[in-house]
């Protein structure tokens, strides 16, 4: 790009990562043999330490790791006796220890930043360790106590529906009352999962996509009219295709 433009050339960003300390070095070697070719090509380096955020109600930050991914899905009762089974537990400590995580971080860099409960409220700001420690337990055990209890469905619901509707000023939309416009998603919560997942060729020009193939589902509504019937299109096809001349 800065040889075919002939104009300076920012990357953003190089960084260090914890699980990937040296990442950084392959980067910083081709920026420096494209100075010393003649190119202006400038890297990006970040002048602070790098927080992350993540709550264990709504985070992706696990979604590499099965055993904490399966069990932060699940909903209600489910997922609390889950996140207190013992030996789930221990596959979770051997997971996070032994995957290639795409966020990958250390415990002794964990801070406990807000609690839900005000019992808690005192373990603002303490290190994960340093709480661990003073329990006399595991830092993975100190932090998933502390876990709060999960959405409810409705709200998880809701923040799949109404709420990115409110969130784009689209009125009467996402939320089922008389006069709206819905469409409907009819579901088992019982049955919800994700049975397989392969590679589909459908795209124009054969391009591929990943397909997860799930069960649980009972119907789809567009408009009126039924779409999927326990998990098999009804071949209906309601709805239209919006084009936009530019």
């Amino acid at each position: 790009m800065a040889r075919a433009s002939n104009a300076p050339l920012n990357v953003n960003m190089i960084d260090w990562f914890p699980g990937f300390t040296d990442g950084w070095k392959p980067n910083l070697t081709a920026i420096e043999a494209a100075n010393d070719d003649g190119l202006r090509v400038y890297p990006m380096l970040r002048a602070n330490p790098q927080d992350m955020f993540f709550c264990f109600a709504d985070t992706f930050i696990f979604d590499d790791v099965p055993s904490v991914r399966d069990a932060l899905v699940l909903s209600g009762d489910q997922r609390e006796r889950a996140l207190r089974d013992p030996a789930l537990r221990d596959v979770m400590r051997h997971e996070l220890a032994t995957i290639r995580r795409s966020v990958r971080f250390e415990w002794d860099r964990v801070t406990v930043a807000t609690t839900a409960l005000d019992e808690n409220r005192h373990l603002e700001g303490m290190p994960a360790a340093a709480l661990a420690d003073a329990r006399g337990v595991d830092v993975l055990d100190a932090v998933l106590d502390l876990v709060p209890d999960p959405l409810t469905l409705e709200q998880a619901v809701y923040k799949l529906t109404g709420q990115p509707a409110a969130m784009l000023g689209l009125p009467d939309r996402g939320v089922i009352r008389e006069g709206a416009h819905a469409d409907l998603v009819l579901f088992d919560p019982a049955r919800l999962g994700v049975v397989s997942t392969r590679f589909l060729d459908d795209f124009p020009t054969g391009a591929r996509r990943l397909v997860h193939e799930p069960v649980g589902y009972d119907a789809v509504i567009v408009n009126g009219t039924t779409i999927v019937r326990h998990g098999k299109p009804t071949g209906e096809l309601p709805g239209s295709v919006l084009h936009r001349t530019i």
